[in-house]
Order: structure tokens, then sequence, then C-alpha cells
């Protein structure tokens, strides 16, 4: 809420009202056509009076109104015309003062209102000032109702016990959260808690007494170059559609188009957030709302060591040093890893003590196929802590845990929430391409919390970072089994499409008759299915194939774990995250740099050679010419393979600091 000496916006009926202070004023009589109350119906004592100087808005304009009439009554007493002092006016007199500067503020706040090219300020203005009947708007409740007593209009009156488990869930609910409107009422609905009005009257006490903060999803804000533009306040992007609303019955309401997918951020929407760990809120009779201890088991609280791993196998030597050193560092930190390292099993140790210490861990992952998996894999490793794993397709969106695994898009219903942030594949996408998802990560880390960057392909800047010594690196180079990465063959083809076909059935023959299967990368959705019909009558056993948008991957990718398949053709969307017995890969068109980066072609090439009881494979660059992407995928993978044999011989020490791959920039 936003509440200064001399305005107040107050949440009524699904809208905004501005409220202006007259405190000045010895107040003795009510004017009903202006709707104004004396100073002592409402929460303070002081002397004075209170108006309604706005109708009802949506948030976004009533916080502007009030924040253009507070720098109009800065202004004012600055030059010196400071407001009567008490005794000064009485009866007409006075009654003609108030009048006078309401009428003022209210004209001030049509002239702001039309400054809004999009605002339909006629729309606005038409309502005229919201009119309440004296002691039923909440701005003006009886001072005995104290922030943690709310009394809603027309509803039973609760008993204090039932308050208590109530308010409760609310806080619960919002700590360490940054939730729009509708989605706090979701959150109370998964919790079984129906709300007995709507959500912005309901937190209004506790946004009055700040224990909860309330902004516009979507505002009025100070841009770069000092010009006023709108942003949006969940993600911060400055890409700001107008839309027709439903809500505030706008032909042209502010709509964020950056982060519309996780839900819809605008202007007449607002957005609450409650501090994590925040200060406990007090209730009449000297009682406080409980602490609420989220996602640990009943043991934790009698045993503080209940939290603990347990892995059904052994870490190998150089997983061992980092999981030491991750467990030591209190920096943020880079773990330039291999595919198939095991860099997830590395950060074990340092999850495990942030949350025996009472701590929150958010691990984030880039896909919601993965998150489902990591989060099935960690329960099971993970002993006396509940894992929660949020995506857009998960049924419960708001469950609280001390380890949440998510997409980054998920992280923008958090903020300074978590005391450390475990991010993997911080080069894939999304997080590779939008600025205002890694903004979101960044909001969701506690001051002071640490981060801990994992990555096969580490994306430029943090490529820098690591060589200048500007954040601490640990590279892992080889997988558990100790066996070199299968080094990438670049074959340069020609000729037509049937050459083609018949180059790659050769190899496929090669590979199927030695009881593997083959993970055929193609660029584009189109080449994939033309590959389908031209491999699926050369007698080469189950061809198939999976791209992103195909509702049966999940059920092809796992036939293909199983041995079912001897040809697997996909697109980059199997390019990470993907484990596939005895597989060999070949990439067509691998001099597509459209769509083959030197990252994606070392994640392709990663799919190979990853298990313990398969640790050699096979990786081949289909292509018509030596692309800088495809040199650099086959120096990088020879770099990590040069760096491990040195660390088997003890030619280097332990993994850190200084061990980051010499290899060039994707720019080189």
């Amino acid at each position: 809420m936003l509440r200064t000496d001399d305005t107040w916006v107050v949440a009524v009926k699904g809208r905004f009202v501005v409220w202006a202070s007259y405190g000045g004023l010895n107040f003795t009589a009510k004017l009903p056509e202006y709707d104004v109350r004396p100073a002592e119906a409402g929460p303070d004592r002081a002397a004075g009076a209170w108006a309604p100087v706005t109708p009802a808005l949506p948030l976004a304009y009533a916080e502007r109104a009030a924040r253009e009439l507070e720098r109009r009554s800065g202004r004012a007493r600055a030059r010196g015309r400071s407001v009567p002092a008490r005794g000064w006016l009485w009866g007409a007199a006075e009654e003609w003062e108030v009048r006078w500067r309401i009428r003022r503020d209210r004209s001030a706040v049509r002239r702001i209102l039309e400054t809004f090219p999009e605002t339909g300020g006629a729309l606005f203005l038409a309502a005229g000032p919201v009119q309440e009947r004296p002691g039923r708007h909440p701005a003006f409740r009886d001072r005995r109702n104290q922030p943690g007593r709310h009394h809603d209009h027309g509803s039973r009156e609760r008993e204090p016990a039932e308050q208590a488990a109530e308010e409760a869930l609310v806080f619960a609910v919002l700590e360490g959260r940054s939730l729009l409107s509708f989605e706090v009422k979701q959150a109370l609905l998964e919790m079984g808690y129906t709300a007995p009005e709507p959500v912005d009257v309901l937190l209004h006490p506790w946004v009055r007494s700040g224990a909860v903060e309330r902004i516009a999803a979507v505002g009025w804000d100070d841009l770069a170059g000092g010009t006023g533009g709108w942003r949006c306040r969940r993600c911060t992007s400055e890409e700001i559609a107008l839309v027709p609303c439903l809500i505030c019955g706008s032909e042209r309401c502010p709509q964020c188009s950056a982060c519309s997918s996780v839900g819809r951020s605008s202007a007449c929407v607002a957005l609450y957030h409650r501090p994590a760990g925040g200060s406990p809120i007090h209730l009449q009779d000297g009682q406080t709302l409980p602490q609420v201890d989220w996602g640990t088991h009943p043991q934790r609280d009698a045993q503080s060591g209940a939290v603990f791993v347990q892995l059904p196998f052994a870490l190998s030597p150089g997983q061992t040093a980092i999981s030491r050193a991750l467990r030591v560092s209190r920096a943020d930190v880079l773990v330039w890893a291999a595919c198939g390292a095991g860099k997830t099993e590395v950060t074990y140790g340092a999850i495990e003590d942030v949350i025996r210490e009472g701590g929150s861990v958010l691990f984030c992952v880039p896909r919601r196929d993965v998150v489902q998996q990591l989060g099935e894999r960690l329960q099971g490793v993970f002993r006396g802590v509940d894992v929660v794993a949020l995506h857009g397709g998960t049924p419960l969106k708001y469950a609280r845990s001390r380890l949440t695994v998510a997409t980054a898009h998920q992280a923008l219903r958090f903020r300074e929430c978590f005391d450390l942030l475990v991010v993997d594949e911080v080069d894939a996408f999304p997080l590779s391409r939008e600025a205002w998802l890694r903004k979101a990560l960044e909001r969701a880390l506690k001051p002071g919390g640490r981060r801990i960057y994992m990555s096969a392909t580490p994306p430029e800047h943090l490529k820098w970072l690591a060589r200048s010594g500007r954040i601490a690196t640990y590279v892992l180079p080889e997988r558990p089994h100790g066996r070199p990465l299968p080094v990438p063959e670049v074959m340069l083809w020609g000729g037509g499409k049937k050459h083609k076909v018949a180059e790659i059935c050769s190899i496929a023959r090669a590979i199927i008759r030695r009881g593997r299967t083959l993970l055929l990368f193609v660029p584009t959705v189109r080449l994939g299915f033309e590959m389908l019909v031209a491999l699926g009558g050369q007698g080469l056993g189950r061809v198939d194939y999976v791209h992103g948008s195909d509702p049966g991957r999940t059920s092809k990718l796992k036939a293909a774990e199983l041995g079912e398949i001897d040809v697997l053709i996909s697109t980059t969307v199997l390019e990470r995250g993907v484990t596939i017995p005895k597989v060999d890969v070949v990439v067509i068109d691998a001099d597509c740099e459209r769509v083959f980066d030197a990252a994606t072609l070392i994640q392709m090439a990663g799919r190979s050679g990853r298990k313990l009881d398969d640790p050699e494979g096979r990786v081949v660059f289909l292509a018509e010419r030596m692309t800088p992407a495809m040199r650099l995928a086959v120096h990088t993978v020879e770099e990590l393979n040069r760096i491990a044999a040195l660390q088997r011989a003890g030619g280097t020490a332990p993994p850190g600091g200084d061990g980051a791959p010499q290899v060039p920039c994707s720019g080189c």
C-alpha cells in the first residue's frame, strides 16, 4: 500500500481510492457531499480530516495520483504555504477551507489522469468519488480493530483462534513470495481456505500495518533517460502492450507482454510480497502469528541433523574435491563440468548444509520435463525434507519446501526467499535469451545469498569472469567412469539428398550391428520428418522422431531408454538432460550455424558415452564445411580430456580458481 503523510491508497470493491489528509484543520463538522471524515474515526488520532479525492481506480493510476498529490503538497510546503494551524479557523470558514482544498485536489487528480493517453480518463472520472457510508470504509475502521483483527463487510465475526489460524495461512502464503492478487486467492484455495471477501480487501489491514507490501503489477515508473513510462514490477520488463481488459473496463489497459505466460500482470492487478523470515505480526491481547516451518519433517524440530544425504554410490575423487569446496565456499561459484560428469551430485553437500541451518534452496533447471525427473531424483537422495517440483504443468503451483526444484519462469513468484540458488545449464534457453528471467532468479535470492552456476558450456560472460578470476571456478572434466569424452568426428559430405541418405544409412547400420542406438540430430522440424520417411524403409529396425511439440515425446524417450528404438531422430529438444544407454550420436548439417552453435554441438555430443557400463561412444558431425562453432566444439572436448589426463597424473592442483579450460570464445 502507498501511504504517506498526505495521501492514502485504500482497497475497496476491487479497485483503489486515494484519500487525502487535511490534518492541519480543526475539523468540527462532516461534509457529506465530500465524504469528509474526522481523523478520530480513522486509524490515527491526529486532529484533522480525511476525504476521498479520486474515484475507484486501477491500482497503478491510484498510485500515480497519490504520488503526484504528494509532490504538489511538498512543493507547497517548500514555498511556505503551510496549512492553517489548529484553531485559526472555525465553523463556516473551516468548512469552506476543507471544500476548497478537496476541490483543488480533485481537479489536480483529473489533470493527472488525463496525462495518460491510454487511460480513457473519462471512463475512470465518470464514476465520480466513491461514497461509502461513514464507518464502513476499510480506511476508517474502529481503533480497536488492529491489523490482526480483520472485520469484513457483512460477514460473521470470527473467534480469535480462528482469526489467528487464518492469518497464519495468509502470511505463510505470502512469505518470500511475489504474487498477483488472483494468485494469492489460488494459493489460499490450495491450502483449503476460501477468502470471505476480495483478496485486496482481505489483505488491506496488513498492507496498512506495513506487514505486507502492495504495488501495482504494472506501474508508471521513471525509466532510463529520465522519462516516465510503464514497467512491469514483477519481471522489470518494459515490453508493455495496451489491451482490452475485463477487470478494469479499459480498452487500453497496460499489460506486460514478457511474463504473460506466467499470469496476467497489468496496471489493474496488485502485486503482494512479504519478506521471508519477517518479524512476527502482533495480534490482539499480545498474541503473535506463529512462525511456519515449511517442507521439513517433524523430527527436524527435535534434531537439527535430521536432514541428510543418502547416495546409493560413492562420488568420484573429482566430485568429492568440488563437493567439499562448495560446502566451504561462501561466494558465488561456477562449476564447469563435462556433459555427464555428475555436476548435480557435487551440490548435494552445500544444499544439505543450507537446509540444516534452516535456510531454503532453489534448484533451477531450464525445461519442465527435467524438473519432474530431478525432483524425484532429489527426493530419493535427501532424507528428512520434502522436495517440491514446480513447473507450468504441476497441479499445486504454490507448494512450499526448504528444497524447491523449478523452471526459471516459476522464480517470478518468489522474492528474497532462498539462501542458495543453484542454476543448472545456465546457458540454456530460455535463460540464455530472456534477461527478465535472469533478473527473476536474482530477485528470488535473499540479500547475501549465494549462487552456484553449473554448465558444460558456460555463456561468454561467465567464461570471462572465470578466466579473470572474478568468480571461483571448479572444473570437472571427466565422467565418473574416468574414460575420455568421445571426440566428435567431422565428416564432410556433399551431393544430393539421395547420396546423403545413403551415407546416413551406412553409418546407422554399422551402429546397429554393434547393438547400439543411433541418436540422429536434425536442425529443423521439417528435415526431421523427411528423415523419418527416408529412413523408415531402409531396414534399420524401429525408426522414430521427436520434436518440441510432439505429444508422445515422453513415451518415445522411455522406449529409447529401454532399447526398443534403433534410430531416434530428434531436434535440439534432446540436447540436454537425456541419458540413453548404448547410444551413438550423429548430427546432420552440423554446419547450420543458425541452429547449431558451439554450445549446442557440445551438448549433443555429450549424449554419448555417459554410462558406467558403456563409457565409450561415437559422435559424428556431418557437414558440407567446417564452421567456427564445429571447430570450437571439437577443441573444447579435447581440452577437457587434456585437463582430465593431467589431473589423473597429478599434474595439476585440485580443480578450482584458474582451472578453467583454455578454450577460445565463440566469436574468435
